[in-house]
């Protein structure tokens, strides 16, 4: 999937469609799956320059859940030494 977009608005929504089958696939417990979709959200955010403040906080906001929502699903996976890595990120960001 190569995804190109210089819209800011644009390149949330697919960070979100992308967080959303995540989750869908987590209430599936499919956990490395919905893991996966997480970080092709965090991957979207991340090949972006958000200029806006407005869309800054947005993204934070967004990778912030997007963290978190990876930590539980390494939590299930019993991947524990990873969990404590996004953990400590998360933290470090917040």
């Amino acid at each position: 999937m190569i995804i190109r977009s210089n819209d800011p608005k644009r390149v949330i929504e697919l960070a979100r469609e992308m967080k959303e089958q995540g989750n869908s696939l987590f209430k599936k417990e499919e956990f490395d799956d919905a893991f996966e979709r997480y970080g092709y959200a965090g991957l979207i955010l991340s090949r972006h320059i958000f200029k806006e403040n407005d869309h800054r906080i947005e993204c934070c906001d967004l990778i912030l859940c997007i963290w978190l929502n990876s930590s539980v699903c390494l939590t299930r996976n019993k991947d524990y030494r990873k969990v404590g890595k996004l953990c400590f990120i998360i933290l470090e960001f917040n």
